[in-house]
This record gives structure tokens, sequence and C-alpha cells, in this order.
């Protein structure tokens, strides 16, 4: 069997998400997070981060981190630091950086 991160495979084929056993799948408006036990670590829970149902390739140890990371990956154009989290976040919070 073929494994994916592709969301329109695993949400009607959970067994094919690469990263690992799928637990739940998350919807917040355009972001989806996929609650998941990863293969490497069976009794960890892991949260794979989509926006508009395309994988960021990134994964979270919480779901309010996993929240985070989609919010900011949707409002910027690059995520790769806790400055760029910060400031997404203070956006949706309306507060001057």
């Amino acid at each position: 069997m073929k494994k994916t991160t592709d969301f329109n495979v695993i949400k009607n084929h959970p067994l094919k998400f690469v990263w690992g056993k799928i637990v739940k799948v998350h919807k917040a408006g355009p972001y989806d997070i996929v609650e998941y036990h990863p293969d490497s670590a069976p009794s960890e829970t892991l949260f794979h981060v989509y926006v508009d149902e395309q994988s960021t390739n990134w994964s979270a140890t919480s779901i309010e981190g996993a929240l985070l990371l989609a919010i900011a990956k949707k409002r910027l154009d690059e995520v790769n630091t806790a400055t760029h989290m910060a400031q997404a976040a203070m956006k949706l919070l309306d507060v001057t950086w």
C-alpha cells in the first residue's frame, strides 16, 4: 500500500497516512489537523498540519501548537522561526509588534 500525506487520500483512507496511525482529524475553517501516533513512537501523539487541505510538512506536539503553525503558515509567506510564529499570533490578536 502506497503511503501519503495527501489529505484527499487520507481523509477517505486513513491507513495510507505516511507518518503513523490517525487517531482523529480536527477541522477549523481552512485548517485540518491530523492527530496521530507516529510509527517511530506509537505511545506519542503528534499533530500534522494542513492548510487548505495541503500538507505544510510540519507536525507539532500539541494541538495548540499545530493550530498556531497552521495560522502562521496561512498568514505569512514563510514560517521558520519563533519570531515569525509570535508575529502571526500577534496579528490574530491585533497587537502591534
